[in-house]
């Protein structure tokens, strides 16, 4: 509970009127600054929060503003970021390519999302390439606009989601057992099929005979729901949760 005292002189016998009037005016803002008061720490949690779960994820995760300054980034994002690879941060703005300010074809997303484009879908996709001669970046670019708090006009930002083909999350064995139902060793092997490996690969890789390996394919198959290699890569890949490698990481007991 709150409360708010106010003293008056002890020869007051009553309030003024004029006081009361105040009071009258200074009591909701006050009242609002409490509520404010109490929802900052509440924010500044959430917002935490909200930073340390995009840490988590394997894509990277950025906002900028229309003069290309980098407002939040996610730990994925600052690894792209240091490789300076065709993509990178410098002065606190996001640079694409070898020249020193991003293609004009990327800053343009920002001119479609004005009052007029509002509940519009302005996402864009971008190819970067990488000076190393890698896998080039994909990036995809959705901007945003949001009420300011202070003011009725909008504040324009872009979410960047920033995806690098050398960097993709493994299969997890555990969670393609748990979701299918299949066996350790089922798991494995729809894993290896994943990875582009022959059956007599396979049968090498596990040291089993190929006999075995095809009847483990069937029974991956069957409980997947699929009828091909092709079908079993995109239904899979479909289920990878994008969190980082680490907690993609299966233990010992998927063995």
């Amino acid at each position: 509970m709150d409360i708010a005292v106010v003293h008056f002189s002890n020869e007051t016998l009553e309030a003024p009127t004029k006081s009361m009037h105040c009071r009258s005016v200074l009591l909701p803002v006050l009242a609002r600054i409490v509520e404010y008061s109490r929802l900052s720490p509440l924010q500044e949690e959430m917002y935490r929060v909200s930073l340390a779960a995009l840490d988590h994820m394997a894509i990277g995760i950025c906002v900028v503003d229309p003069s290309g300054r980098v407002i939040i980034e996610n730990e994925e994002a600052r690894r792209i970021f240091a490789l300076d690879d065709g993509l990178t941060r410098t002065n606190e703005r996001l640079v694409i390519g070898p020249s020193s300010s991003a293609p004009d074809a990327f800053w343009a997303i920002f001119d479609d999302h004005g009052p007029s484009a509002r509940g519009q879908t302005s996402l864009r996709c971008f190819r970067v390439a990488r000076p190393s001669r890698g896998a080039p970046f994909l990036i995809e670019a959705l901007p945003l606009a949001t009420p300011r708090a202070t003011s009725g006009d909008e504040l324009t930002r872009a979410m960047i989601w920033i995806v690098d083909p050398e960097s993709v999350p493994p299969v997890s064995r555990r969670a393609t057992a748990l979701l299918y139902g299949l066996t350790a060793s089922e798991a494995e092997v729809c894993n290896l099929l994943i990875d582009g490996l022959t059956l007599s690969g396979i049968a090498r890789a596990r040291y089993v005979s190929v006999e075995t390996v095809k009847s483990q394919v069937r029974a991956v198959y069957q409980k997947v729901g699929v009828g091909s290699r092709a079908a079993l890569v995109r239904q899979v890949l479909a289920t990878i949760p994008p969190v980082c490698l680490a907690c993609q990481i299966d233990g010992p007991d998927d063995e």
